[in-house]
């Protein structure tokens, strides 16, 4: 048993032995390969060295990095407050080409625009039509009705049982003399003495969405559905209303346009000289159709 791992031993030995000298002949071969891949008697080829064309530049006008001249000229106009003049590649920038400087940015460096001045926000109103507005004219005609202003036919006594027959044209009227933002404060005499009286006018309706049963309405000129169809009131031209007799859902779904009747209120509601609201009518009742 000991002979055969002496054996064993031997046989590794030679066989390691015989590795390395293959390894060794392979090295030298190579190694000679190189060598005398290129005999020595023999010259390499000279080689060519591209030389690049001559520059269109003239040899005393120096070569600037654009990327480092456009950087000075922005430090520069940044320091002076104007904007740089940035000249094209085929032709360069002539002083007329630069905007002259203002007389404060040449004095200070600074650029001070002028302020504009600020605007007038009170409106003009003719004078003969404010003082017209504090008493109105009022005419009767043969027919019965009154002609209010020269401008304004009015029918009716006023009364419950004969009320005012009114206009959109009368109601919106007011905005004449009367837009609180603007100064106007006067609300027409022809529109005050509407106040406390009992009125009939026709116009489109809209309810609250999210009640089944309306005690209130918006009655206006315009056709709006209180989101998306229609014109958005102004408070010339509507009221608002509170009803006698609430209006069931079911009634009131497919009809938006009909008669008001009520007592008018000319009461201006106003959120920091904001007209929000002018006209109210209480107890009212609404025929609905044409």
């Amino acid at each position: 048993m000991r002979w055969f791992w002496v054996i064993v031993g031997v046989l590794a030995v030679i066989t390691v032995v015989m590795l390395l000298r293959d390894g060794k002949t392979t090295l030298e071969s190579v190694s000679r390969s190189d060598v005398t891949a290129t005999p020595r008697n023999q010259s390499a080829e000279p080689v060519e060295i591209p030389i690049a064309p001559k520059s269109d530049v003239p040899a005393s006008q120096p070569i600037v990095d654009t990327a480092a001249e456009l950087a000075k000229d922005l430090m520069a106009s940044a320091e002076s407050g104007t904007a740089p003049l940035v000249p094209s590649a085929s032709q360069p920038a002539s002083p007329s080409d630069v905007p002259p400087a203002s007389d404060n940015s040449a004095s200070n460096g600074e650029h001070n625009p002028t302020p504009a001045a600020p605007k007038n926000y009170n409106a003009q109103v003719d004078p003969a039509a404010m003082e017209l507005a504090k008493n109105a004219k009022i005419e009767t005609q043969p027919d019965g009705s009154v002609l209010i202003d020269n401008k304004f036919t009015v029918r009716g006594s006023g009364s419950a049982e004969d009320p005012y027959q009114l206009s959109w044209d009368l109601l919106i009227s007011a905005s004449e003399t009367y837009q609180p933002r603007l100064g106007l404060t006067q609300v027409p005499q022809r529109v005050n003495m509407l106040n406390g009286k009992h009125v009939k006018i026709t116009g489109y309706m809209a309810f609250p969405l999210a009640q089944m049963e309306a005690k209130e309405v918006l009655v206006m000129l315009n056709m709006w559905d209180g989101c998306c169809i229609g014109i958005p009131p102004s408070p010339y031209d509507a009221i608002e209303v509170q009803l006698k007799e609430a209006i069931p859902y079911d009634k009131r779904r497919f009809i938006n346009y009909g008669a008001l009747t009520g007592v008018m209120k000319v009461d201006p509601y106003l959120v920091n000289d904001w007209l929000l609201g002018l006209y109210l009518v209480e107890d009212a009742k609404l025929d609905f159709g044409l």
